[in-house]
């Protein structure tokens, strides 16, 4: 019996059949007032006709930044993937909403590992805090239309010296009129026993 196992094993792997189905967003660190980008990307996608979910963060320690489609998969652009900013007022400010149906009917296949899209956040959180990046209420169904269980691999987003022990400088973004002066505040990290830099 544990040869006829490991033969459909191997047989399946040789075809490129995936064992499983899996929807992943990394995580990372990331300095205080620092920006953060975030690979969301799928594994076992075969045969896919649609698929809906919901990435959910604390909205305490991330803020927003943009979203941008890898539009590998036909018919899936930004537009496929909600702007909490712009949404109505009622509506949490942490919730990232993606859809995405096949319009021409076909079932999609995408590579294992294919990058779907990238979220950008702003830390706004203090030093230590973190996130929890929460993909939910997946819902993927094949070309006949019958669910596909897709298991989230979510990621968590530290606030932290990300440089290590390495000597970093960070300038914050900011924004000015033309013709004002502007003052842009530089800080750095594990700035020790420097005697000169430039």
């Amino acid at each position: 019996m544990y040869r006829i196992v490991l033969w459909a094993t191997i047989w399946l792997a040789s075809f490129g059949v995936s064992l499983s189905q899996t929807l992943e967003i990394e995580g990372g660190d990331v300095f205080e007032n620092g920006n953060i980008c975030l690979d969301v990307s799928v594994t076992g996608f075969q045969n896919v006709l649609s698929m809906d979910f919901q990435l959910r963060w604390d909205s305490t320690v991330l803020d927003f930044s943009s979203a941008t489609a890898d539009e590998t998969l036909p018919g899936f652009d930004d537009s496929r993937i909600s702007d909490p900013t712009e949404t109505s007022p009622s509506t949490p400010k942490n919730i990232l909403l993606v859809s995405w149906f096949d319009n021409d009917l076909v079932p999609r296949s995408l590579s294992d590992g294919q990058l779907i899209f990238q979220v950008c956040f702003d830390a706004i959180g203090p030093l230590g805090s973190s996130s929890t990046m929460n993909l939910m209420d997946l819902e993927f169904f094949d070309g006949d239309l019958n669910p596909i269980d897709f298991q989230d691999r979510d990621g968590i987003v530290n606030i932290s010296n990300a440089a290590g022990d390495n000597l970093s400088f960070d300038f914050p973004t900011i924004a000015g009129d033309s013709g004002t002066v502007l003052c842009v505040p530089m800080t750095v990290v594990n700035f020790d026993t420097i005697s000169a830099f430039s």
